[in-house]
């Protein structure tokens, strides 16, 4: 500080003429305490991690980010600093600040309407239009000066990208030169929302355009179901129990594996996005995949983050094909849908039936020592008689152990680990925070705490460094080699039809 620097000065000067001993002496005895004291205050200083949200008015923060931001002001994040957000979209002020207003005064819930006026007073800044190189240079002065004024260390920045793909270059581009903390000890982790890329090389263009202006591990991928407590229960039981992961989940114990995410909706009013994208890349590429991956991977490799461990199960996995799959399907109202969609979009309609599966149930294997042989099912679909997300191990002998997302799967609903295996009920330990159902373990049925909303979970995940709930531009990568090939062929495949609400899951017939 300037006070330190003008005595510290001080002292040079004096030390450098005659004066009598016991003056010298108080002198340096004052200056040391005096930054013995600064040295302590420095270790005691506040900390504050200040938050660049773009899209802060678009559909995703307004049902999700806005609240999970408030949310974790007032509980805290456990690494003590205190969180500042910096709102920005493409729109004007006079445009932007309307919509990010309504949304902070509807959509952030609290019984303490005084607690969130404080916090919109004090930790949420105005609205800022971000367009030009010139904008985000003077948004980034300005955090820089109010960091300053705060008192506060930075910590880091966290920068939540909800924009579209198209605009990841120059975003990125503009964070690294204006954004990015001036503190060097400070961290900086930019949050990017899916879609990464629609097939291999459009992922691997994106994330050159990312490369050129972030270090890969300030590069985080949203999967919002890594912030799911059904899919974390998968991580967390294999942590709980390496005994029993190591003598029964492998091909030696396990017959199949199943991931699946069904829902009941139809795609009624997104076509025109759906249509684009189908059922492989709206679920089986990303969320299926990290199911996939957190039973696939090694737990015990020295050395090796999670992520790595994850993209090592994918490079296992070989390129999907027309021969891999057992079932792909259309509902039949699908193209009267796009048609209605087309029209209330003054869209011309389409000129012949659409190839976009709406269901589909594909084998593939897993070729390491662990797994090499067992089949893992993917199975996804709108317009389906339940709405469920699961992983499922059947083993050899005929018993499942069920990882349950959301919905009713078998019998057991909601968030849940079920097993009918034996050796659950002798062996299992549960997750932290996990309890038995009815205090029984046979069959072991478990139930988790209550937590957040994903995104919560996710942003929280981001603020305290927990960077195992996000995927990594490296296996999404290698998640794309693994599905564009089949993506490439879909045209030329039959697809067959089924009626709204019917169960198909009953249909497919897997050939290990």
């Amino acid at each position: 500080t300037l006070s330190r620097i003008l005595l510290q000065r001080e002292f040079e000067i004096r030390i450098s003429k005659p004066f009598k001993f016991r003056r010298r002496t108080m002198k340096i005895f004052c200056i040391c305490a005096f930054l013995l004291f600064g040295v302590v205050s420095s270790s005691e200083q506040p900390k504050r991690t200040n938050i660049l949200l773009l899209g802060a008015s678009g559909n995703l923060a307004e049902k999700y980010l806005w609240q999970g931001f408030y949310n974790i002001h007032s509980t805290g994040v456990n690494t003590g600093e205190e969180i500042f957000i910096y709102p920005a979209a493409t729109k004007p002020f006079e445009k932007g600040n309307p919509i990010l207003q309504r949304i902070l005064s509807n959509n952030i819930t609290t019984s303490d309407e005084k607690h969130k006026a404080a916090f919109l007073a004090k930790n949420v800044a105005p609205y800022t239009q971000l367009r030009s190189d010139e904008q985000y240079k003077e948004l980034g002065e300005k955090i820089k000066r109010d960091t300053e004024a705060s008192g506060a260390r930075e910590s880091g920045m966290l920068v939540y990208m909800s924009v579209p793909p198209k605009v990841f270059g120059s975003i990125s581009k503009n964070i690294n030169e204006f954004i990015r903390p001036a503190n060097p000890e400070a961290w900086l982790r930019v949050i990017v929302e899916k879609p990464f890329g629609v097939n291999l090389e459009s992922a691997n263009e994106l994330a050159e355009v990312l490369y050129e202006n972030l270090d890969i591990d300030e590069i985080l991928l949203v999967d919002h179901y890594m912030g799911k407590q059904g899919l974390d229960a998968i991580r967390q039981l294999r942590k709980a129990n390496p005994s029993f992961d190591e003598e029964y989940l492998h091909k030696g114990q396990v017959r199949s594996v199943e991931v699946a995410m069904l829902e009941t909706e139809d795609v009624k009013g997104r076509t025109g996005f759906y249509d684009e994208v189908g059922v492989i890349r709206d679920t089986m590429q990303n969320h299926l995949m990290m199911m996939v991956a957190l039973l696939g991977m090694d737990l015990g490799e020295a050395g090796v983050d999670e992520a790595s461990a994850r993209k090592k199960v994918f490079e296992k996995m070989a390129e999907a094909g027309s021969s891999d799959i057992l079932h792909i399907a259309q509902y039949e109202d699908y193209n009267n849908h796009v048609n209605e969609d087309r029209a209330k979009w003054d869209e011309p309609l389409l000129e012949e039936p659409s190839k976009t599966p709406s269901y589909a149930s594909i084998s593939l294997k897993v070729e390491n020592d662990k797994w090499a042989g067992v089949p893992f099912i993917f199975r996804s679909g709108k317009a389906l008689d339940s709405r469920r997300a699961y992983t499922k191990v059947t083993f050899i002998n005929g018993d499942q152990l069920l990882f349950n997302l959301q919905g009713t799967t078998d019998g057991v609903p909601g968030c849940a680990i079920h097993c009918t295996f034996k050796a659950c009920a002798d062996e299992l330990k549960l997750p932290k925070e996990w309890n038995l159902v009815d205090g029984s373990s046979n069959p072991f049925y478990a139930v988790g705490p209550s937590i957040p909303n994903a995104y919560e979970v996710l942003l929280r995940s981001a603020l305290e460094g927990n960077v195992d709930n996000f995927v990594r531009l490296p296996e999404v990568i290698e998640s794309w080699r693994v599905w564009s090939p089949l993506l490439s062929v879909l045209p030329e495949v039959d697809l067959a039809s089924y009626k709204h609400g019917e169960d198909l899951i009953g249909e497919d017939v897997c050939e290990s």
